[in-house]
């Protein structure tokens, strides 16, 4: 279970970060269905073993072992990184290094991926689907509303944690991305950041408490429910499926691109821009988006083996 926790990790890193999905990590790394099966598990018959007392039944009808290590190393993730990668978002330098490491990543993923379809016209169909899905949702501004009241019950945090979630579980449309959508994801950062410093000192400070309790029952909502959906897709249609998803993932370069102009055209792609070859923006750009394409592909390869030594 060592592994699973890995993953975890990978996941929890790709979910804090804008334009990567956690569900495009799970994807690369092969376990995107079982993570899907195994949330299905948490079903009415499981909460029953639950409720009647009978814990036996419940542990070996739920696949608790995969789904705890998994969400142990997300949230070890988010506790380790959630304060660096704060403070990277706020560095312009740190961000572009963060950035260009992740769209050489996910460009590495999204080729490994395109292997696995057999390309026809339906399913260039599906993948163009995908892109323009993506690409509409990463196009749209912060909505900048500002809803977070400092109570136990806040509609509009449960409803964005069910959103990010949902995103989340979608590899190519990134939770992050969601949250800056809503106008949540700076807000989170900060709280999660500001609650785990005043953890250190043992002082749980009510309005962090309450911001993260309502987005986290968001996300619970969102994990039980939209899983299902997603995983009947998959069954039935699933190089559909899968070809939708690789779009989803090539559309979501978009947002991780690391430079963008001050122009204020409603269409994100128009504000694209890349700086001068001989500065320094440039050259980290480079040496970081070659850094994350050849650790992904390492990785990638690395999986693979391991999948041929256990056969």
């Amino acid at each position: 279970m060592k592994g699973v926790f890995f993953k975890g990790l990978l996941m929890g890193i790709a979910d804090l970060v804008p334009g990567i999905s956690g569900g495009s990590i799970a994807l690369i790394l092969g376990i995107y269905e079982k993570l899907l099966n195994s949330i299905k598990t948490l079903d009415k018959k499981a909460l029953s073993f639950l409720f009647k007392g009978q814990l036996s039944s419940f542990f070996s009808y739920v696949e608790w072992k995969f789904l705890l290590y998994l969400f142990l190393g997300i949230i070890t993730s988010f506790v380790i990184f959630s304060h660096f990668f704060n403070f990277m978002f706020k560095n312009h330098l740190g961000k572009v290094c963060l950035f260009s490491f992740f769209l050489g990543s996910m460009i590495s993923a999204t080729l490994s991926l395109l292997k696995n379809v057999s390309w026809n016209f339906t399913h260039i169909f599906f993948l163009i689907l995908g892109v323009t899905l993506t690409f509409f949702l990463t196009s749209y501004k912060n909505l900048d509303v500002i809803l977070f009241q400092d109570t136990l019950f806040s509609p509009f945090l449960i409803i964005s944690g069910c959103l990010a979630i949902c995103a989340m579980l979608l590899p190519g449309i990134s939770g992050s991305s969601m949250l800056v959508i809503l106008g949540v994801y700076i807000p989170a950062l900060d709280n999660l950041t500001l609650f785990l410093q005043n953890l250190k000192h043992l002082v749980i400070a009510k309005e962090q408490m309450f911001f993260l309790f309502n987005l986290i029952i968001g996300m619970v909502i969102g994990i039980v429910l939209f899983s299902r959906i997603i995983l009947f897709f998959m069954k039935r249609f699933k190089v559909k499926m899968l070809s939708f998803i690789i779009g989803l993932m090539f559309g979501s370069c978009i947002s991780i691109w690391p430079f963008y102009s001050t122009r204020t055209s409603k269409l994100s792609i128009l504000n694209m821009t890349l700086p001068s070859i001989l500065s320094i923006d440039f050259l980290l750009f480079i040496a970081f988006a070659y850094l994350g394409f050849f650790l992904f592909n390492k990785l990638k390869k690395l999986q693979q083996l391991n999948k041929y030594e256990k056969n």
